[in-house]
């Protein structure tokens, strides 16, 4: 398996239309503008991206267009619970991410170690073929 955490991958913001609705043909023209500039992957919905204000089909929608581009794509698995992590790496597996950008819980409920740890294994196992990077 190649190693999609080699060169410069940029994070990207979902461009939104003038009634501000998600506008994922600019995201995807930005996301090959970037890969057609030398970047060797795109990270969407990071640690520092725009997922907390997009719905979860939102989202999905954002990764499933730029994988379909043909665009290599991190996908930002943050989210306030677990249990949705756990469907953003899996919906990354299922649409053929190249890999994922794993964070901690972000609310401090669950911080402990012990919490953290099931946290992350319950995420990597959702997409155990995809490389991934706790961020």
């Amino acid at each position: 398996m190649s190693n999609i955490f080699n060169g410069t991958m940029p994070a990207l913001m979902t461009p939104c239309t003038t009634d501000r609705k998600p506008d994922f043909d600019a995201l995807v023209r930005k996301g090959r503008e970037l890969i057609e500039a030398g970047m060797s992957a795109v990270v969407y919905c990071g640690s520092m991206g725009d997922w907390p204000l997009l719905t979860e089909a939102e989202r999905q929608e954002g990764v499933a267009s730029l994988v379909a581009a043909g665009i290599p794509t991190i996908v930002g698995t943050g989210a306030v619970n677990t249990r949705e992590a756990v469907a953003h790496a899996a919906h990354a597996a299922e649409v053929g991410a190249a890999g994922l950008m794993v964070i901690p819980r972000v609310l401090s409920r669950g911080a402990s170690l012990i919490a953290q740890k099931h946290h992350f294994s319950a995420i990597l196992a959702a997409a155990p073929k995809l490389p991934a990077v706790i961020y």
